[in-house]
């Protein structure tokens, strides 16, 4: 019993020493976010085999939660009828790359485990003319991704909440 309880701690001591890094880089935008009455998050997308839906429809649901609080009369993950299409943005995301935790791999002399990596293409559009207003790349990065979860998800999203609280 002892010795079990043992284990349990050095396994939970090893997912706490887990790093979650999360970078982006946004163009500048072409015209001023202040401008705009509205953002419509639509779900992400993704041409990668067997990647988990679920993640497709939360990020963009914690990333409706965190920009509430701006400018915008309207955040809705979905479609937005009651504000005109001119003054509606539509933030797109498709999932570009992604490296599941579930791999053991062999890489500079050490033996690793559990690592993810994220990549994440990001659009702001106009909705009424689907002129893009602005373009950027999230990069996410856990070295225990298997445990990461709903902490991988929301760090993309607070990425993307972040560069519109200074946009806006």
């Amino acid at each position: 019993m002892k010795k079990n309880f043992c284990y349990l701690i050095i396994f939970f001591l090893l997912l706490s020493c887990g790093n979650l890094k999360t970078s982006s880089i946004f163009e500048q935008p072409n015209s001023s976010l202040r401008d705009f009455d509205a953002l419509e998050i639509r779900d992400f997308e993704t041409n990668i085999p067997n990647f988990s839906n679920d993640s497709l429809t939360q990020i963009p649901l914690f990333i409706e939660q965190g920009a509430r609080n701006f400018h915008f009369q309207k955040v809705k993950y979905g479609n937005i009828t009651s504000v005109d299409e001119e003054k509606t943005l539509v933030l797109l995301g498709e999932i570009t790359e992604y490296e599941s935790g579930g791999k053991i791999k062999y890489e500079s002399g050490a033996l690793k485990f559990g690592e993810v990596n994220l990549n994440i293409s990001i659009a702001i559009v106009e909705k009424g003319t689907g002129n893009e207003i602005v373009r950027g790349e999230i990069a996410s990065f856990s070295s225990f991704g298997f445990s990461a979860g709903e902490k991988f998800q929301k760090s993309v999203a607070n990425e993307i909440i972040k560069f519109l609280a200074q946009n806006t």
